[in-house]
C-alpha cells in the first residue's frame, strides 16, 4: 500500500546550532517544476537518439546481411570460432567490396 504524503505543509531546516530555518515551500515547489522540465526534455532528447540509433541499426542490418538478428543466431548455433566471426567481420570494417 504507497502512502501519500501531503505537500501542502511547512518546510524546515535546521542549521548546525539546531536553529529552524524556514523557506517558503512555493521555492521547492518552483525549483522541483524546473527540474522536471528540464529531465523531461532531457527524455525527449534521449529517446530522439533511441529512435535515430534504431534507424541506424535497421540500416546497418539490411546492408550488412551478416548483422541480421537471424544471422547471428545461426552464427551462436553453429559455435563458430571468434576467428570465423573475425573473418566475417574485418571485410565490412576495412570496407572490402567483398563484405
Amino acid at each position: 500500500m504507497s502512502k501519500q504524503n501531503d505537500v501542502n505543509h511547512r518546510v524546515e531546516l535546521r542549521d548546525e546550532a539546531g536553529r529552524n530555518v524556514g523557506f517558503d515551500p512555493t521555492m521547492v515547489d518552483q525549483s522541483l517544476a524546473a527540474e522536471c522540465d528540464r529531465l523531461r526534455e532531457e527524455l525527449a532528447q534521449v529517446k530522439k537518439e533511441r529512435d535515430e540509433l534504431s534507424q541506424a541499426l535497421d540500416a546497418l542490418i539490411a546492408e550488412h546481411p551478416f548483422f541480421a538478428p537471424e544471422r547471428l543466431a545461426e552464427l551462436e548455433k553453429n559455435g563458430l570460432t571468434f576467428r570465423q566471426i573475425m573473418d566475417e567481420i574485418e571485410p565490412l570494417i576495412h570496407g572490402s567490396p567483398n563484405g
